[in-house]
């Protein structure tokens, strides 16, 4: 079960700091909000949130056509948002493309997203993060039914 503490950390693997500050304005609060690099989380303690999602561009020259940053790495950010995320703790990510199972999670959910747009719809990978003793050839316990 995953309970809400209230706290949310805003951070991008495209976006200088500096503007996403700014965007926020008002919004901002110093030492409630963050905003940082997705890529870097270093101010974060290992396993401090119950949900993590990331909404990356979905190629590089994307990131390069909206934000003008330097290429992506997904390997980076991913890694950041497991060490992050508490044992039993969710890691959403967005993508056209399924990706890699990150080490220490397993794959709980797929959700396609249909938008008005035109673009490839994205789909969201739900990964749970595991503990480290994980069995992936262990049997699953038995899910309640939704209602």
């Amino acid at each position: 079960e995953i309970e809400a503490s209230g706290e949310a950390v805003g951070t991008s693997a495209v976006e200088p700091v500096g503007q996403a500050r700014e965007r926020a304005g008002a919004d901002f609060v110093a030492g409630q909000d963050a905003v940082g690099d997705a890529h870097d989380l270093h101010w974060i303690q290992n396993e401090s949130y119950d949900l993590v999602i990331l909404d990356p561009p979905y190629s590089d020259e994307e990131a390069e056509w909206l934000y003008s940053t330097p290429p992506l790495s997904p390997g980076r950010y991913v890694a950041e948002a497991v060490r992050v995320c508490r044992v039993g703790g969710r890691i959403a990510l967005y993508h056209v493309k399924q990706p890699a199972r990150p080490e220490g999670t397993r794959l709980t959910h797929r959700v396609v997203v249909h938008t008005p747009t035109r673009h490839t719809p994205p789909n969201c990978f739900i990964f749970e993060k595991v503990p480290p003793d994980y069995d992936p050839d262990a049997p699953l316990p038995e899910e309640v039914p939704s209602a």
